[in-house]
């Protein structure tokens, strides 16, 4: 079960921290979120797990975007849940791993991922909780991409208390004192977000 997601744009114009399309490392064949050109169980996504520095990123590629699982619960057997950007618990390592990977949706997810989409005036996925909707990311703090508002989570996951932390978020950690969390929790408060460039990606 999917919980908390982060969407990644396609390309570098749209997104600084987009997904490099390598499929090709040291002359072997790497796993990349491109969908393939061979007929897919749906024709517009692929879930697969990339291999990272971090250890494996459980991904769902998409025409327009990546979405980076963040947080993810096994149901099928026992075991605590999955949080941050590395998920063991569900690994897709094999092409025929993603091709039986089925997707169930929330309807009620769906329903307001569909009146977001319309909504032309939309910058942000949620009004509320605004520090948890950005995404975890450690560089390029100079591009505006980095301050993207699309992160989102599901309704079991809701309370900011589930979601992952990041950079902006990590203050709030009651076990957790350091100074530039601080100062980038400051600083997203003093000098809120422009609505004019914070966009959703897809």
């Amino acid at each position: 079960m999917v919980n908390t997601c982060e969407i990644y744009g396609r390309t570098k114009t749209v997104d600084i921290h987009r997904e490099p399309i390598v499929s090709v490392k040291k002359g072997k064949p790497i796993s990349t979120p491109l969908l393939p050109s061979t007929k897919l169980r749906y024709s517009d996504a692929w879930p697969l797990t990339l291999a990272s520095k971090d250890g494996p990123r459980l991904v769902i590629g998409t025409q327009s975007c990546n979405a980076l699982v963040t947080s993810s619960l096994r149901l099928d057997i026992p075991g605590i849940g999955s949080v941050g950007g590395s998920t063991l618990s569900f690994l897709l390592n094999t092409v025929e791993d993603s091709y039986a990977t089925k997707f169930f949706l929330d309807q009620e997810s769906v329903k307001a991922a569909f009146d977001l989409a319309l909504n032309t005036d939309a910058w942000s996925v949620s009004n509320q909780n605004i520090l948890s909707q950005l995404r975890q990311l450690r560089s390029k703090f100079l591009d505006p991409s980095t301050y993207f508002l699309c992160r989102a989570s599901g309704y079991i996951t809701r309370s900011h208390t589930c979601h992952p932390h990041s950079v902006f978020t990590l203050a709030n950690f009651i076990f957790f004192n350091n100074n530039m969390s601080l100062w980038f929790n400051n600083v997203m408060k003093i000098k809120p977000l422009d609505e004019n460039k914070a966009k959703i990606l897809c």
